[in-house]
């Protein structure tokens, strides 16, 4: 559960990217329920370009894991054993899709997108925008969005294989090397 209210005196409380920094309001705080053990409280600290509206969580049912999206800042956590956090490939996150497909979750930055297990990072995309990723969703088909391309100064389409993360479409160029 995303808080705003600091942790109670005696409570334990992890700080993730930041060890040993005391909360000063440029973080999210997250109180952490874990199956069989105790609660304990998560400060992840936000990212540099302040994505306000990208904060969230996503949580792997099944497992023990818990991805926390903090102002564009992301964290694999192990809410069973907090010191073991890996923090997110991609910054500042400005897109997630938290209906996981076959277990993935997935984020973007302005450039890229990102799909993890509930264990670590499976694949990074190439560059699919010049400056931008919105609308990220999941069909049947693989993972869909939108990228900004400079050149034409529009949103094309992008389709990704969410086994391997090659993608068609996006806003890519490159040069001729014949």
């Amino acid at each position: 559960m995303i808080t705003d209210k600091l942790p109670e005196p005696g409570s334990a409380m992890y700080h993730f990217g930041q060890r040993g920094a005391q909360p000063s309001g440029n973080e999210t705080i997250v109180r952490v329920w874990p199956k069989g053990g105790n609660p304990w409280f998560g400060v992840f600290p936000h990212g540099q370009s302040g994505h306000a509206e990208t904060t969230g969580l996503h949580i792997w049912p099944s497992t023990s894991k818990l991805f926390v999206v903090a102002r564009g800042s992301g964290f694999l956590v192990d809410t069973s054993n907090p010191n073991n956090w890996s923090a997110a490939q991609l910054s500042p996150i400005t897109c997630f899709h938290s209906e996981a497909i076959d277990g993935l979750f997935l984020i973007s930055d302005n450039l890229r997108v990102a799909a993890y297990s509930s264990r670590k990072l499976l694949w990074k995309s190439a560059q699919i925008s010049w400056n931008g990723i919105r609308n990220l969703r999941v069909n049947s088909e693989g993972v869909m969005g939108e990228a900004w391309d400079d050149l034409w100064e529009a949103w094309v389409s992008f389709l990704i294989d969410p086994e391997t993360g090659r993608h068609q479409g996006g806003a890519t160029f490159s040069f001729d090397q014949s």
